[in-house]
Parts: structure tokens; sequence; C-alpha cells
């Protein structure tokens, strides 16, 4: 009877966060205000996007994808709304062509939904922004991009363990720490974004002095 129970919670879970996710992508596609100037640009994030999640490269005992970068700079770009409908596009197009099950293939664009959605609106209410956008301070770029990326990645992760821990099959310490591949993909998101940052830093002060 228990495990009848923890099945029933599992699916009822997954279920309204699907209903949810499903809502947040409704809305984002209808909130669309205008299409970018070049759509070109939109296509390559596109592609590049499915590339990294249909192609996740091997890292300990599991698989990661790094594209949480892409993710932030078309946020910067475009905004929430294409953001989401487009990622989500992405990650629905991806688990249809891995052919997993019906709940997968809908759970995992919603979860990623709802994930963005509170992350934005969490990042841009405590930096009292109007909206996510480029900062001229190297400083405040980066405190940012790392509060919105630690609170995608804890968000993401909190939704999957409570799937994973409602269910009948063992939810283990071990198997937790299996999902360490996360883990590589954060720290080289912390890297390049740094890099990125410091580069700007270096060639406004090249700028500066050449003036």
């Amino acid at each position: 009877m228990q495990y009848q129970q923890r099945e029933i919670m599992s699916k009822l879970f997954m279920s309204s966060i699907t209903i949810v996710g499903i809502t947040i992508f409704s809305l984002s596609l209808f909130n669309l205000s205008t299409m970018p100037n070049s759509l070109l640009i939109l296509i390559l994030f596109v592609v590049l996007l499915g590339v990294t999640e249909y192609y996740p490269f091997p890292a300990w005992k599991g698989y990661t994808t790094i594209n949480f970068p892409l993710i932030y700079v078309m946020l910067l770009i475009y905004g929430l709304n294409l953001t989401i409908v487009v990622y989500s596009s992405v990650v629905l197009a991806v688990n249809l062509l891995h052919e997993r099950p019906l709940r997968s293939i809908l759970f995992n664009p919603a979860q990623l939904a709802i994930s963005l959605y509170l992350t934005y609106s969490i990042v841009v209410n405590s930096f009292a922004m109007h909206e996510l956008t480029f900062s001229t301070s190297i400083l405040n770029g980066i405190l940012t991009y790392l509060s919105f990326l630690l609170l995608f990645y804890i968000i993401n992760n909190l939704l999957v363990d409570i799937v994973l821990w409602l269910r009948p099959q063992p939810y283990s310490f071990v198997n937790w720490k299996r999902k360490r591949p996360r883990s590589l993909e954060l720290m080289m998101s912390v890297k390049i974004v740094t890099f990125n940052y410091t580069t700007m830093d270096s060639q406004s002060q090249v700028n500066f002095q050449v003036m």
C-alpha cells in the first residue's frame, strides 16, 4: 500500500509541476511582444542549445551539459518570455528525439520553465531591477550572474529531488551524489562568466588608455 501511495504522490507531483510549467510557457508565449530584429542570431542560439542538450558530455559517473551561459545571454538579449519559450521548446524536442516516456517529455521542460521563471523573479526583485540587463559594473554583473546561477540550480535540483524522493524506488545519498556532474556545469559556468567579465574589464581599460 505504501508503494502505491508513493507512486501516486510522485505522479501527482509531476502532473502538478507539468501543469504549472505549461501555464508559464503559455503565458510567456502569449506575452511575446515583438520578434527579434535578427532571426539568424536567434536561430544560432536555438541550434547551440539543441546541440548542448542532445549531446551531453560524460563527467564522473554521469553526463552534463554546458548551456547555462547561453540561457543567461538569451535572458539579457531577448528577455524572460522568449527565453522560456525557446528553452522549453528545445528541451521538449530533445526529449522527443530521445523517445522518453510521455510524463518525462512534459515534466522536463515544465520544471525548467518554472525554475527559470522563479529564479528570474527572485533575482530581479532582490537587486531591485525592472528587468535583467547588461550591467556597466563588472562586480554587479558577476554578482547578478552568480546569484542567478546558484538559485536556478537550487530550484531545479530541488524539484527533481522531490520527484526522486517521492518515488517508491529508494533514493539514497549515493544516488544523490551521482548528480555531481551538475556541479561541474556550475563551476564551468562560473569560470566562463568570470573570464568574460575580466576580458571586458581589460578591454575597457585599454580603450580608456587609448582615449
